[in-house]
């Protein structure tokens, strides 16, 4: 896993390209945590953290998990419509 990660002050989430950071509901934060956990498997829950918080490309990610580069992408496709579920208001 790469070393270098971007963390962010808990209740706080990063935008985007401009690196900046917009306070996020303690609750909505628990909800998505709590929904990851019980709509993941171990691989795909390890897919997310190294895309999200570790910032790792698909070629980094396949490397790491030993897939390809296709099946990172078809995997996160699919865990965000699980997640998405019926539709965002279902995480919260």
């Amino acid at each position: 896993m790469k070393s270098a990660m971007s963390h962010s002050p808990a209740g706080t989430l990063n935008t985007g390209s401009d690196q900046t950071e917009a306070p996020v509901d303690r609750g909505i934060l628990r909800s998505i945590r709590s929904a990851i956990m019980q709509r993941l498997s171990q691989t795909e829950r390890l897919l997310i953290i190294l895309k999200y918080v570790e910032n790792m490309s698909a070629e980094e990610i396949a490397l790491t998990l030993d897939l390809t580069v296709q099946q990172v992408g078809t995997m996160h496709q699919n865990v965000l419509s699980k997640l998405a579920g019926d539709g965002p208001a279902r995480l919260v």
